[in-house]
Order: structure tokens, then sequence, then C-alpha cells
């Protein structure tokens, strides 16, 4: 009767279980999630910068802070990235930032006009973001004055680049040369332009009208940006088609921006916010800390790693033992065999 001989011996097994285990525990885990956030008030001035006259200061966002009364911008960042897309993976981002705020007029101005307004914008994420100084009145906090055309006209303007581009979604309080009302909510693409994306409201409308509610919603496999805005029992709706992708780095910072001039001002007030994306964020060198808001569940994603990296590695070593025993009885059962 013909016998079939085992050709490799238990220390051979042993190797390649061993070899086997290491490659199934050799994975590389990314310890990144996709930035969510969500502030009901602002108490830790570290989880948003604010830059130039912005503050944070009894729970809510200032973007011109003590200086509204004046000439005055502000901008006011979170300070982790958004991946808004990958190259590596080819992966895009969507989102859906959601936020109160309120724009308030000043009695005792000159003018008696409001102006100018506020943006929630997209820009190149870096730790000293790169945005002009001089951003005053329509500009927005946003765009170079510099860049807007000498004569007044609605000449279509040179657009910002480098570190300076900038997507966002205007609410327009002051009707400057190249707007097209004194009310409005846009979509401006590296200027305050909208360019056509834009939808005019009333005109008692956005300023003094208690606290408004705003969603901005970005697909990213139709490249539609939709924006929705409650305000004074009303709705209104705005959408573009915005390729992010093509416009902005990988990385950005989320963030409110606002400014008023020397004879129209406001002031406008960030009292709450949230913000979902769908893309990871890849870790790197240049990132900042975790924020106070996202050190929770850093750590709790952290936690759920390590212990499924555990289960992994104790199921590997009862697998791996209970091959060794067969192995040993089946070299047994051949001994007594050719005995």
């Amino acid at each position: 009767m013909a016998v079939l001989k085992l050709s490799f011996s238990s220390s051979r097994t042993a190797t390649d279980l061993l070899v086997l285990c290491l490659l199934l525990l050799h994975v590389h885990v990314h310890y990144a999630t996709a930035l969510s956030f969500r502030y009901d008030s602002f108490i830790s001035p570290d989880d948003f910068r604010a830059e130039d006259d912005a503050m944070v200061t009894a729970g809510k966002i200032e973007l011109l802070g003590d200086e509204a009364g004046g000439r005055a911008r502000g901008r006011a960042l979170h300070r982790q990235a958004v991946q808004l897309w990958d190259r590596v993976t080819g992966e895009a981002a969507g989102f859906t930032a959601t936020f109160n705020f309120s724009i308030q007029s000043l009695p005792g101005r000159s003018s008696g006009t409001a102006g100018h307004g506020m943006t929630f914008f997209l820009a190149p994420y870096t730790p000293d973001l790169d945005l002009p100084q001089d951003s005053y009145d329509g500009c927005l906090g946003l765009f170079s004055k510099s860049m807007v055309p000498s004569d007044g006209t609605t000449t279509v303007f040179a657009n910002a680049s480098g570190g300076a581009r900038f997507v966002a979604v205007e609410f327009d309080t002051y009707r400057d040369a190249w707007d097209p009302s004194s009310r409005h909510i846009g979509v401006d693409i590296n200027n305050v332009n909208s360019l056509g994306n834009y939808e005019i409201l009333p005109d008692d409308s956005l300023v003094d009208a208690g606290v408004m509610l705003a969603t901005v919603r970005y697909d990213n496999a139709t490249t539609r940006l939709d924006v929705l805005l409650a305000a004074s029992g009303s709705t209104y709706t705005l959408a573009a088609t915005v390729d992010l992708r093509s416009l902005l780095p990988e990385q950005v910072s989320v963030g409110f921006s606002a400014a008023t001039g020397d004879k129209f001002g406001s002031n406008h007030t960030v009292l709450s916010c949230s913000f979902q994306s769908t893309l990871a964020t890849r870790n790197d060198d240049t990132s900042l800390p975790a924020t106070s808001s996202t050190k929770k569940s850093t750590v709790q994603l952290i936690a759920g790693v390590a212990a499924a990296a555990a289960v992994l590695v104790l199921l590997l070593i009862v697998i791996v033992a209970v091959l060794l025993r067969r192995v040993s009885r089946r070299r047994s059962e051949e001994k007594d065999m050719f005995a």
C-alpha cells in the first residue's frame, strides 16, 4: 500500500506560519479620520485661529472683534486641515458645513448703511495663512484690494493665486460696483465677483435678521456646491458647479471671514458650526496638533485599532498552536506506520 510521506518538518512549518503571521500583521494603518467637528459654542480659543481683527470671545466668533465700528477685517480658521483630495488614491472629498450666524447693524455710524458682509471659505492649508492684509470693504477679508479694477467698473478681476487662492460662499450686505445687489449670497472663486453664481435676496434680509442658519454642501461626484440659507422665516438656495480639486491643493483650511470700511460697517458673529468631511486627512509633518474637540475621537480610534490588533495577534497564536499540534500528531502517526 502506497504511503503518503510528509515532506516537511515541524520546524519548517512553524517558520512558514510565522512568516504568514508577520505578513498578516504587516498592515499599514492610517491613524487618520475624516475631519468632523461640532461647536454649539466656542469655548476654547485654541480650536479656531483668529486672525487680524477677529476674536473668539464669550462663546462666539466675532469676525471683526472690537474693530467693527471702524475699518476692519478678520478671519477665523479651524486649526485642523481638511483633506480635499488625495493624489495617491485619486479620491476627492465631499463635505457638509452648517453654521448659525448673525449680522447686526451698528447704530451711530455716519452712513447708516450696513457693510460689507462675511464668508465661509476654503483656502490652502498652511500654518500661516497667506491671504492679503489689504482686504477691507467689499474684499471681505479674503481678496486683495489692489486687484480690484481701479475704474470702479464690473471688469473681470485678476484671480488670486498661490497661497492666496480661495473658494468662498459670501453673504454680502453692501452693493459694490461688481455686485448684483445690496443683499445676496454668492459663490466666489479666487475673487469676490461671483460672476453669475449668486442669488439676490430681499433688501430687508441678512442685516438685523436675527440668528440665521446656513448649510454649505459639496458633492465630490457631481462637483456641485449647494448653499441653503434660512433667515427670518424664509429659505434661500443657491447651486453652483465648482471643481474644487482643480482649484485648491490637497489640504485646505476651512473658516470664516468678514470686512468693513470707513463708512459702512456691521457686526459679523458666528454662533455655532459643524463640519463633516468624507475623506480621511493624511497625517504629515505640517499638520498642527489635534484640537480639543477632536482629541477624544483620535484617542478612541487608536484604542480601537490597538484592541483589534491585540485580538488578531491572539487569534493568530491560537491558529499557529493548532496547526503545529496537527503537524506533530501527523508526524507521530507517520512514525507509527513505519515502525
